[in-house]
């Protein structure tokens, strides 16, 4: 047998068990090797092999051991195998998830990105990802340029500043366990066959505002002897807004 590692999948193995001189009576199975328990195989036609017994629950990476004894009570050797199951999808964690207080930003913004699986799990299969910050058309859209991108390290904080005004989403690059599962396709778009998660929306403006007064002068005539109308008007073209 030996060693499987992890599996994400319910497991099943094929015992094989002969006897050159007597009839199988019994195959045990123990997870301590001191505590056993009898599979229910059935050897009454000469049956060898079977597919015993099902796991399907989670389980930590630790040795199951088997072993078969005849009809004249002789026990053979202890076979081990070391697995476990993991059917649990590893989390990305994204802080802050979205720019809030103040929503809109003129510099920086420090985002940290962090992989987890369950406790007692695989474990994530790596400490290191991938993202990018695109201006998209809606949440669903597949963005089709970049104005960052790079890769950072699960926990440890890095700045996200495009330089330029406008509303974007963080694309951060879909991650796996030690037994294959994916983190989860929920906010998410394939680019290439590759799965992004999306966050945000992350806001900045670099912009400052204007402001507009009509008329800048008086003029026809330039003096006058009453009062004059004057229009003061704040802009902030697609950015934060006037405060």
């Amino acid at each position: 047998m030996g060693e499987l590692g992890w599996r994400n999948t319910d497991q099943r193995f094929n015992i094989n068990v002969s006897d050159g001189w007597s009839t199988i009576q019994k195959i045990e199975m123990s997870e301590d090797n001191e505590n056993w328990t009898v599979l229910d195989i059935d050897y009454a036609n000469g049956a060898t092999a079977d597919s015993y017994p099902l796991f399907d629950d989670e389980r930590p990476l630790s040795d199951v051991y088997f072993r078969g004894t005849d009809s004249l009570g002789n026990v053979g050797n202890t076979k081990t195998v070391k697995f476990g199951i993991d059917k649990t999808a590893p989390k990305i964690t994204v802080t802050p998830e979205l720019t809030s207080s103040p929503e809109w930003r003129n510099s920086s913004v420090s985002v940290k990105i962090t992989h987890s699986d369950k406790e007692g799990g695989s474990g994530v299969a790596t400490t290191s990802g991938e993202y990018f910050l695109s201006k998209s058309a809606s949440p669903t859209s597949v963005p089709t340029g970049s104005s960052l991108k790079g890769t950072y390290t699960s926990g440890t904080a890095f700045n996200i500043n495009p330089g330029t005004s406008g509303q974007y989403y963080l694309w951060v690059k879909q991650i796996a366990d030690n037994a294959t599962n994916k983190s989860s396709t929920t906010n998410y778009v394939t680019i290439g066959g590759v799965v992004y998660h999306r966050y945000g929306l992350y806001k900045f403006d670099y912009n400052k505002p204007t402001i507009t007064v009509s008329p800048t002068s008086t003029t026809s005539p330039e003096w006058k002897n009453s009062a004059l109308s004057v229009t003061v008007t704040h802009n902030d073209t697609g950015g934060s807004g006037v405060a």
